[in-house]
């Protein structure tokens, strides 16, 4: 998005919204060219829109892009949602290809919800025969995207970013990998999360334990009434298909949910479809039942609303800047070279788009399995040494996962130090700031002079 339009938060809202409501068009669309509940797309649409914000993590995170495109695949094949329909035209396999593609280089999470999905396609008759329009509709996003990766990426380390780095680095910071190899024991533990997760369906200690609990339950009903219709193998797919889903746990279970954006929107469809038919069930009765109908829904899910709206108004002391991130984004604005690059560490990534700068390190975070990762670090380490950007902005008191970051970046840290001065204090004296800016040496009191004129006051 910085790319195309430049550093602007308007642009990358307007987005991340439009994305969503071009996914419920998708849903919309492609669920009235089959036959079943009308009402099903509208619900998806009300349901998704009120748990949109902190249910989904973050919004522009990828798994909630192919999340999009895992709900709107599973509307265009419609026979998983039992969907009746005549044989898939050339349009919507062109979607659907399409869609799948988006799947096949979002994350390597999503490979087994893309197998999934791609397992079904093999088995059924009427899309094994539009292969050709497949192919052409995954090329639609294919060729595009790695032509984007080819002019704005380094391919030569796809292999070494994807696949080597999330099986030898990373997979040490999750208790799953010990004793055993990383795949195995991912998939182990994808199974037992899964298992204590839907055992809990019934365990509502709080609003957002029953918001859950509502996902959980629908998902579960799903399932038995897929079998209970004897569609037995419709029953398998779609108990692979959620654990695919939720395949990558979220580490910290009460922080916000990164990273179940797919699972989260694919149980809202399911939920959605499951209210639309219970409607359908009562609306040609008397009034009384329908009226009674209603309310009871309402009373229901009303309850999710209040958990999401609760936790949403949580995250709006981070929408805005406190002061002293005001001042240090004002300082560097004007009292570091126009245009010059500049390290941002360990994770305050907006920070470039305030101040309009670019990352003058190898990546925008320095996270601990960065650290973990010697081509990471060594290449953290060099761009510090090399680059002498004029400030650098370290966020000492991060902790990352149990992680402080004078313990997993010390060396880092030291290197600072050698060339840099801290130009920032904290609110009370001895008080370390939540950001400390660091100035080059032969720089600092110039900087410090600039950052006071525009300020009245030190960098706090």
């Amino acid at each position: 998005m910085a790319a195309v339009v430049g550093p602007s938060f308007t642009a990358a809202r307007v987005f991340m919204i439009a994305l969503w409501a071009a996914a419920c068009g998708l849903v919309y669309e492609f669920w009235n060219r089959r036959t079943g509940e009308r009402l099903a797309p509208f619900l998806f649409a009300l349901l998704s829109s009120q748990w949109l914000t902190y249910w989904y993590g973050e919004m522009m995170l990828v798994e909630n892009l192919w999340a999009y495109a895992a709900v709107g695949a599973i509307v265009v094949l419609g026979a998983p949602l039992g969907l009746e329909k005549a044989p898939p035209g050339r349009r919507d396999a062109l979607a659907l290809g399409a869609l799948l593609g988006v799947l096949s280089c979002a994350s390597l999470v999503c490979a087994a919800p893309l197998a999934c999905l791609l397992a079904w396609v093999c088995l059924d008759r009427g899309w094994r025969a539009q292969w050709r329009w497949l192919l052409a509709g995954a090329a639609l996003w294919l060729a595009p995207f790695w032509l984007w990766a080819a002019l704005h990426a380094d391919l030569g380390l796809l292999y070494a970013q994807a696949v080597r780095f999330n099986t030898d680095v990373y997979a040490r910071f999750f208790p799953y990998a010990s004793g055993s190899s990383a795949s195995g024991g991912f998939w182990r533990a994808a199974l037992a999360d899964d298992a204590r997760y839907f055992a809990g369906a019934l365990s509502w200690t709080s609003l957002e334990r029953y918001f859950e609990g509502l996902l959980k339950l629908s998902v579960l009903f799903w399932l038995a009434r897929e079998g209970l219709r004897r569609r037995a193998l419709s029953a398998l797919w779609w108990a692979a298909f959620i654990v695919a889903l939720r395949s990558r746990p979220e580490r910290m279970a009460m922080a916000v949910p990164f990273h179940s954006a797919p699972f989260f929107l694919c149980a809202t469809l399911l939920v959605s479809a499951q209210l639309a038919a219970l409607w359908r069930r009562v609306s040609g009765r008397s009034r009384v039942v329908v009226w009674g109908a209603a309310l009871a829904g309402a009373l229901v899910l009303s309850p999710t609303i209040v958990a999401t709206s609760q936790a949403t108004l949580s995250l709006r002391e981070l929408a805005v800047p406190s002061a002293s991130e005001a001042a240090v984004r004002g300082a560097i604005s004007r009292c570091a070279p126009a245009g010059q690059p500049i390290p941002v560490l360990a994770v305050y990534p907006r920070l470039y788009l305030e101040t309009g700068r670019e990352p003058a390190a190898p990546g925008v975070f320095y996270f601990p399995w960065q650290a973990a990762w010697t081509p990471q670090h060594d290449a953290f380490l060099a761009s510090v040494k090399a680059r002498r950007a004029a400030v650098v902005v370290v966020q000492t008191q991060a902790t990352i996962w149990g992680k402080p970051w004078k313990e997993y970046a010390a060396d880092l840290q030291a290197e600072l130090e050698r060339g840099y001065l801290p130009v920032t204090r904290g609110l009370e004296p001895g008080q370390e700031p939540a950001f400390v800016v660091y100035a080059r040496r032969e720089e600092a009191k110039s900087f410090v002079a600039c950052a006071a004129a525009l300020t009245a006051q030190p960098l706090q």
